[in-house]
Order: C-alpha cells, then sequence, then structure tokens
C-alpha cells in the first residue's frame, strides 16, 4: 500500500512541475531516489548512497536566499528529522520501522510538501 501511495504522489507532482517550472525538476529526481531505495526489497545499506542528491536538494532550498519562510521553515524542520532519524535510529521504541527508512521517508515527505506548495504557487502566478 505504501509502494502505491509513493508512486500516485511522485506520479501527480512530477507531471505538473514540469509543465510549470522546470526549476522543480531536482525535486522530482530527489523523489523518485528515495522511492527508488523504499520501493526496491534488494536495497542494502550501501545502496544508500544516493541519498546525496536528495539531501543536497533539501539543503540548497534551505540555504537559497530567495525562498519564502514558510517552505524553507518546512524543509529546515523536515531536514533536522531526517538526520536525527537516520543516525540515532531509534531503534529501542521503533522497532518494527528501521531509523534509515524512517528518517528517508520523513525527507521524502518534506520534499513532496514543498514540491506540492512550489508548484501550486507557480499555477497561483502564472497567467491565464
Amino acid at each position: 500500500l505504501l509502494r502505491a501511495i509513493v508512486l500516485l504522489v511522485i506520479a501527480f507532482l512530477s507531471k505538473s512541475s514540469l509543465k510549470n517550472n522546470p526549476r522543480l525538476i531536482k525535486f522530482d529526481f530527489a523523489l523518485l531516489i528515495l522511492a527508488v531505495l523504499f520501493i526496491s526489497p534488494l536495497s542494502w545499506n550501501n545502496h544508500f548512497i544516493t541519498v546525496i542528491f536528495p539531501y543536497t536538494v533539501a539543503f540548497y532550498y534551505v540555504i537559497n536566499k530567495n525562498i519564502d519562510d514558510k517552505n524553507r521553515n518546512i524543509m529546515k524542520n523536515t531536514l533536522a528529522a531526517a538526520v536525527i532519524f537516520t543516525l540515532t535510529g531509534l531503534s529501542y521504541y521503533l522497532q518494527s520501522f528501521s531509523g534509515l527508512f524512517l528518517g528517508h521517508f520523513i525527507l521524502w515527505s518534506g520534499l513532496a510538501v514543498v514540491l506540492y506548495s512550489e508548484n501550486k504557487k507557480e499555477k497561483l502566478q502564472a497567467p491565464s
């Protein structure tokens, strides 16, 4: 069920960002890279080197001065939570989920929310 939801969200967000704002394609790729790791049953820890790109996208978004404060705060909090969950794992309290999965799923969710918000903002600003 989670796999289907992840794919539907990516499909919904990707089609709108390509048409409205090509600068948001980096978010699409970041979401897709994280989704591949979630969906594949063969993802090992060494495959997670590819999450450098989504973390880079999120970090650049936080330090970019041309972003409104609401989206910057969403991404900043998401990035902090993702790093905390990924590094600590909290495996004693969350035994059925790995910290690696939870941290990256939090990052994926934050990227999806910000991408949706940016797409919505672009649609409102686009001339009719």
